[in-house]
């Protein structure tokens, strides 16, 4: 009986160290025409919460594994920003035409994303840009809702005078769902978090 016991034992503990080998894939983030995700913004520099709507409007096909995805960002009834957004199997990369506005700050994601896994979104010299997973498989609650398989991931952009550290919640077939973001240019830009209020996949 004893020997049972350990060899359960050693199989349940094998199962859940090796319970994230595949990761997050491309093919787990929901990106398509139509698809909206509505955020709690919240301001801690200039105090004040907001609620933002990121529709996905457009989606244009350069090659079998390159596809660009435009996006507006409504607050209030106002467009406050328009972005794009580059997918492929192996990378998804967010850039905006407004910074201030963008919810996004130059989100940048590698597939699969898996515990421990990181990437380099640039740099050079006295300038870096880098990404880790921090925990996967986790249980976070945002604005008392609970979801399960979270990735928290953090990106760390260090300059001489600059830097930005964002740490976000991505969830398989969801997208992002809390991210809390520090931009300093030699005095603080920015600091603001987001929660996902509601969102529509097609």
């Amino acid at each position: 009986m004893l020997i049972s016991v350990s060899l359960l034992l050693l199989l349940i503990s094998s199962c859940s160290n090796h319970k994230d080998i595949t990761g997050m894939s491309a093919q787990d983030y929901p990106i398509a025409v139509g698809n909206k995700w509505t955020y709690q913004i919240t301001d801690e520099l200039y105090s004040y919460t907001d609620t933002q709507t990121i529709t996905v409007t457009k989606k244009t096909i350069y090659n079998l594994d390159s596809i660009l995805y435009n996006t507006q960002t409504i607050s209030h009834g106002v467009i406050v920003d328009s972005g794009t957004i580059m997918f492929s199997s192996n990378s998804y990369s967010y850039s905006s035409t407004n910074a201030y506005y963008s919810m996004f700050y130059g989100l940048r994601l590698a597939f699969p994303i898996a515990q421990n896994s990181k990437w380099v979104n640039g740099g050079g010299g006295y300038y870096s840009d880098s990404t880790k997973v921090l925990y996967s498989n986790q249980n976070e609650t945002v604005l008392n809702n609970t979801y399960s398989n979270v990735y928290e991931i953090k990106r760390q952009q260090l300059g001489l005078n600059n830097s930005v550290i964002a740490l976000m919640y991505v969830v398989p077939k969801i997208g992002v769902i809390y991210q809390s973001i520090n931009i300093n240019f030699g005095y603080p830009e920015k600091i603001q978090s987001i929660r996902l209020i509601s969102y529509q996949l097609n």
